[in-house]
């Protein structure tokens, strides 16, 4: 699918999308004015296992692709959050 592609990732789930592992690692609520982030472990077949700690608008890169965190859904105990692929 490539650019506009989603990954759907939450609490101890893990998405594979485009070749790539996205896990939920946890989620640092929002406090003193910080908004919320999560940390998201991302891998493929070929490389290890890096963390990135994102918050709403913020994107990661790996393995040549860009993913943009787009929304923390984090009403109730199991928070999740959806990547969108925009490079």
């Amino acid at each position: 699918m490539g650019v506009g592609a989603q990954a759907h990732v939450g609490k101890g789930t893990v998405a594979h999308r485009e070749g790539l592992s996205f896990g939920g690692f946890g989620m640092l609520a929002a406090r003193d004015g910080e908004p919320p982030q999560v940390i998201i472990t991302v891998w493929d077949e070929s490389s290890s296992e890096r963390d990135f700690k994102l918050s709403v608008g913020e994107s990661l890169d790996f393995a040549g692709q860009t993913w943009r965190l787009d929304e923390i859904d984090d009403r109730s105990h199991r928070w999740y959050a959806t990547l969108t692929r925009v490079a």
